[in-house]
């Protein structure tokens, strides 16, 4: 829901008798949640592809026909998710310092 028209390549386009989104994204979210508090065997199936901690599901927001896919976790491991979020932030800030050290680099060469 990056943008407001929707993807004509999307299978699921037709479903929403719209040719933008009915939507935005924190309307989405809220939306969802709710309806995930509600029931998780309503509109949310598991597509069996698990791992040790994570399984995939196919999730619809039943008002308005979005489907996407979830990666769900085993509430045993969420302080893992939590290190993991840590650790790939980390990972993020450190690429971009060193890409604009080395964007720096090479403006000074071109001088």
């Amino acid at each position: 829901m990056k943008e407001d028209s929707l993807d004509k390549m999307c299978s699921n386009a037709l479903n929403h008798e719209e040719s933008h989104h009915q939507i935005d994204k924190s309307t989405f979210l809220n939306l969802i949640r709710q309806q995930l508090f509600k029931s998780l065997n309503i509109d949310c199936k598991s597509i069996d592809l698990h791992e040790a901690r994570e399984a995939l599901f196919i999730v619809r927001l039943t008002s308005h026909k979005y489907i996407l896919t979830a990666k769900c976790i085993i509430i045993d491991f969420v302080a893992h998710l939590k290190r993991e979020v840590v650790i790939y932030e980390r990972l993020r800030v450190t690429s971009v310092s060193r890409l604009i050290r080395a964007s720096q680099r090479s403006s000074r060469d071109l001088t």
